[in-house]
């Protein structure tokens, strides 16, 4: 019986021994885990730090292309009211040189008539429409006696002269020419002095 005892209390101590064991395992796991989730809550908390760093830099980036957008949205709209401006204005200056012409032409056809009444109304009529070209920047090209420039000039016709002093010089201006702010916009039509000497003078009209 006692060694019955005995065996049984050996067993007893045994089995201590493991369930010792065990626990002293199980808390070194514990620590192990605990130490492994303390190391993945780290990292967890700098992926976390990256993530709303990106984020940030990414509502920046948005930010910047929305505003890059809408620059170049605005850009476009100006870019086109800018040309639409500016073939109305070309349609204007269009206009406003044709109609200059044809009093210019009715002012030459007159020159030569007797209706003076006729006279005075194209004068007025040069004179308003006078206003209306310095209004928009645009200013005649040509008047007698200027020396021809074939930049400004288109030479149609010829006059011959004996006078030496008026060659090359503009003897009449046939139809008007245009400039707007420093461009040629239409060349002056004009009639040009060419000298000829006379054997009868012999060249004293010089």
């Amino acid at each position: 019986m006692m060694k019955v005892l005995a065996e049984i209390a050996a067993r007893l101590e045994a089995v201590s021994g493991q369930v010792d064991l065990t626990k002293a395992s199980i808390a070194e796991h514990s620590t192990s885990e605990k130490t492994a989730m303390e190391e993945i809550g780290q990292k967890l908390a700098v992926l976390s730090s990256s993530v709303e760093h990106h984020e940030m830099a990414i509502d920046d980036l948005l930010d910047e292309w929305e505003d890059r957008r809408s620059m170049e949205e605005n850009l476009a709209q100006h870019v086109a009211k800018e040309k639409e401006l500016c073939e109305e204005r070309t349609r204007l200056l269009k206009l406003i040189m044709t109609y200059d012409i044809q009093i210019g032409i009715m002012k030459n056809a007159v020159q030569t008539s007797a209706e003076e009444d006729w006279a005075e109304q194209i004068a007025m009529m040069e004179k308003k429409l006078s206003g209306e070209l310095a209004a928009a920047r645009i200013s005649r090209i040509g008047s007698s006696g200027d020396e021809v420039n074939y930049e400004l000039h288109e030479v149609i016709s010829i006059e011959d002269t004996s006078l030496s002093s008026l060659h090359g010089k503009i003897a009449r201006v046939l139809e008007n020419g245009y400039m707007h702010e420093g461009q040629v916009l239409k060349k002056a039509r004009v009639s040009a002095y060419r000298y000829q000497l006379d054997p009868q003078t012999d060249g004293r009209n010089e």
